[in-house]
């Protein structure tokens, strides 16, 4: 299965919404390289650094029928409110991990601004499950207003929240909500899984949507409040039929003959989204063939600076 055949046979009236954090970079890099190859320096030079995760709020990228780039939209939430406060990391959220509702009616007021076209990628910043669940509720009550063909566009939906929770009780951010004990951490995590699921009933639930629930890739051993959101997310998402709960860590564990290390720095390798996006096309695209594991698959660094100081210079790198 190509590109061009994914392309023209699923994804053509599809709008692909992902919310997660620098850890769904490589997904998202992945989506748009299915259109268009990521060089440095090039148009789609910003949708490659994980840093740039905390600079923006919202990525939208717009497709025509050849696959060709008519529209990206990178912006912070202030900069569609300007009542709103900029700045880097959680700066833009007022420091502070739930969003109150300025935050999804500017998100609703960017995601409108999209031209007519054949497929959408759109890339929402968002740390925690109740992310999702905004980011879900835009699409929902938003959706009459979706000009140019959006409002009736399949979604396929997909987000991962799960490595930010610890974030007070570690030290590296400053909102208390999030948890001054495992208990309170884990108790915030069930809270927003909760709430998301109630958004997903009236959203994931419908024929227009396909909702996909990843947890975080580890890449290593698990320790016992990492295992416990796992397994609170797993059985959280059991009952719904909607719900379609993608694991990294057996993926992982089953592949690491071949991608020696998919887990760098914390984050999750291109080759691995190759993988899960394989089970994503299997699953939403019945009138394709079922694809296998590619025999060879072909990508760009996720951050160029990274992979230029390794490989000692520039050009691509797998």
């Amino acid at each position: 299965l190509t590109p061009q055949e994914l392309r023209q046979g699923c994804l053509q009236n599809r709008w692909m919404v992902i919310t997660g954090a620098s850890n769904v970079m490589s997904f998202y890099v992945q989506l748009i390289q299915l259109f268009t190859k990521i060089e440095p320096k090039g148009p789609l030079d910003p949708f490659i650094s994980f840093g740039l995760t905390f600079a923006y709020s919202l990525m939208d990228v717009v497709f025509d029928e050849t696959g060709s780039i008519i529209y990206i939209n990178t912006k912070q939430f202030c900069e569609i409110d300007p009542n709103l406060r900029c700045g880097g990391s959680l700066v833009f959220q007022a420091g502070k991990m739930d969003w109150s509702p300025e935050y999804p009616a500017a998100l609703q007021k960017a995601l409108s601004e999209a031209p007519s076209g054949t497929t959408r990628v759109t890339m929402v910043m968002g740390h925690i499950w109740s992310h999702v669940a905004r980011t879900l509720d835009s699409l929902q009550q938003q959706q009459d207003s979706y000009s140019n063909g959006w409002g009736d566009a399949k979604i396929m939906f997909y987000g991962q929240a799960m490595i930010w929770y610890p974030c007070f009780l570690e030290k590296w951010c400053k909102d208390s909500a999030m948890g001054s004990t495992n208990e309170e951490v884990l108790s915030k995590f069930q809270i927003d899984v909760d709430d998301m699921l109630q958004v997903g009933q009236r959203t994931c639930a419908t024929d227009r949507f396909d909702c996909f629930f990843a947890s975080h890739g580890y890449g290593g051993p698990i320790g016992p409040r990492a295992q416990s959101m796992m397994d609170i997310l797993k059985e959280a998402l059991a009952p719904y039929e909607w719900a379609y709960y993608i694991d990294y860590n057996p993926i992982l564990r089953a592949t690491y003959r071949i991608v020696e290390k998919g887990v760098v720095d914390g984050h999750l390798l291109p080759a691995i989204m190759v993988i899960s996006q394989t089970m994503i096309w299997n699953t939403i695209c019945p009138a394709l063939p079922r694809t296998v594991c590619p025999e060879a698959i072909q990508m760009a660094p996720t951050c160029w600076a990274d992979c230029e100081a390794r490989i000692g210079g520039g050009g691509s790198a797998a």
